[in-house]
């Protein structure tokens, strides 16, 4: 049988009969499907004089300002057919091309002179897994008769670009390398304001404890240096800060900590990546500030945000923000069945998922989609749970635990589930737990979408509502 609801809703509604959602004592009392409690200890619900507005309190830190310095994967080509090619000739390398490929060594032949344009490489080798100084001083060593070499070098080229490798922050000092080179077979080179060494997609190991209050700490020395694409905080190892606007990790392909992040100033991210996050460790935030950011700008089956283990959040702060420059193409953001956002602090956001109302020339078929499978904990006044928003096809679901505390104004008041998104598709599922306190609401929609409970709301306080859908936002039809 078919049960329909209330569809083209343009007026609050309050439902209380979806599956359960359940008043029981402010003082914490469990409560039923019934009600639950005595009428002496249960809390009054809220009513239609409640008013949701579009505003919602997140961090937006400066875009692009937040990208500056930011590294690329870039594509470097052969600036002849083979080194064969360039063995022997006088040849040019311009900017984005290199002169010879030495992965796995190589034999001069004849005399040869190369002239390496800024932006252009002298050599290229793929060089994967962990590498230090002594590695790439082999691979240099590796090339037979080197001093048949003549390179003219402009200020910006680089002597070697080496490709995918792993690099520990400790064994980052790639300084003076052609002193590896025996002396006797080393090239002739000419030239100043070169590079000696650049990577090109590569790993960083942060596996050093680095205070972020000091500008000239090694890891931004080194970044770039390394150039990373991805970057990891290992276990036991800390990321601190005490400033305003300080960013602790920020790459274009994978951020990840397994460390400590604490960033107590104001403004601030710990993790902000154009493809993959994961948190394994701990992260704590000031106020208005970020703990993981993406931000999506192009279609890739990495697109994914992943916390696995603590947030802690400050004032106006946001958990998990997960943005799409386009609204045809997916991404994932994941609060894991170990994962807990955590605040006090008013005006805190745990999850949000935005998206820009424009669409990319190609696109994917990926969903975009928010999953809570732990727990989000925001005690605070004016706080969202989770908060979809913008325009475009977005999913949101709650498979854990959304606690959400008292409101000191019913109609400014925190909310579990929240949705602006005329395309959102939220559901709190079977599993799923929304607990709110005094004046908050457990799942809130405006603007159209659809929003759906199949698992248990708690209402915890006097003024607490259930569900509240207005101005076009529906309950879909269900099977029975």
């Amino acid at each position: 049988m078919k049960i329909k609801n209330s569809r083209k809703l343009r007026k609050l509604t309050i439902l209380t009969s979806l599956c359960a959602i359940l008043s029981c004592s402010a003082g914490g009392g469990g409560g039923s499907g019934s009600g639950g409690g005595s009428a002496s200890n249960t809390p009054t619900p809220g009513n239609s004089s409640v008013a949701i507005t579009n505003t919602r309190f997140t961090a937006t830190p400066n875009l692009a300002k937040l990208k500056e310095g930011i590294y690329d994967n870039l594509y470097y080509a052969q600036a002849g057919s083979s080194n064969a090619a360039i063995d022997g000739s006088n040849t040019t390398i311009n900017a984005m091309k290199f002169g010879l490929d030495i992965a796995g060594g190589y034999s001069v032949q004849h005399p040869t002179t190369i002239n390496v344009k800024k932006g252009g490489t002298a050599f290229w080798s793929n060089i994967p897994g962990f590498i230090d100084k002594n590695i790439i001083t082999g691979i240099l060593n590796n090339i037979t008769n080197l001093n048949n070499l003549t390179l003219n070098m402009d200020s910006g080229s680089t002597l070697l670009i080496g490709n995918d490798s792993d690099i520990k922050l400790s064994n980052s000092d790639f300084s003076n390398i052609i002193s590896g080179i025996h002396s006797h077979l080393r090239p002739t080179i000419t030239g100043t304001g070169y590079n000696e060494i650049k990577f090109n997609d590569s790993k960083l190991f942060i596996d050093e404890d680095i205070n972020l209050d000091d500008d000239n700490n090694k890891y931004f020395k080194t970044l770039p240096k390394i150039t990373p694409t991805k970057l990891v905080l290992e276990t036991n190892k800390n990321l601190i800060g005490t400033k305003d606007g300080q960013v602790a990790i920020k790459v274009s392909i994978s951020a990840d900590n397994e460390g400590t992040i604490k960033l107590t100033g104001k403004d601030s991210v710990a993790l902000f990546s154009k493809k993959s996050i994961s948190n394994q460790g701990s992260i704590e935030v000031g106020e208005n500030s970020i703990a993981q950011y993406t931000v999506f700008d192009t279609s890739s089956s990495d697109n994914k945000n992943k916390n696995e283990r603590t947030i802690t959040l400050g004032k106006s702060s946001t958990g998990i923000r997960m943005n799409r420059d386009y609204n045809n193409i997916g991404g994932l953001t994941v609060n894991s069945g170990t994962g807990k956002i955590l605040s006090t602090a008013e005006k805190v956001t745990g999850i949000i998922a935005y998206t820009v109302d424009k669409r990319h020339i190609a696109g994917d078929s990926n969903d975009f989609s928010i999953e809570n499978y732990g727990e989000i904990n925001l005690l605070g006044d004016k706080s969202t749970g989770i908060y979809v928003a913008g325009k475009g096809p977005t999913e949101m679901d709650n498979n854990g635990k959304i606690i959400i505390g008292a409101s000191s104004d019913r109609n400014n008041p925190s909310i579990g589930m929240f949705s602006t998104n005329s395309e959102n598709d939220g559901e709190n599922a079977f599993s799923g737990t929304i607990e709110v306190g005094k004046n908050s609401i457990g799942m809130a929609g405006i603007n159209g979408g659809e929003l759906s409970n199949e698992g248990t709301i708690t209402i915890k306080g006097d003024g607490g509502v259930g569900m509240y859908l207005a101005d076009g936002t529906e309950v879909p039809t269900r099977e029975q």
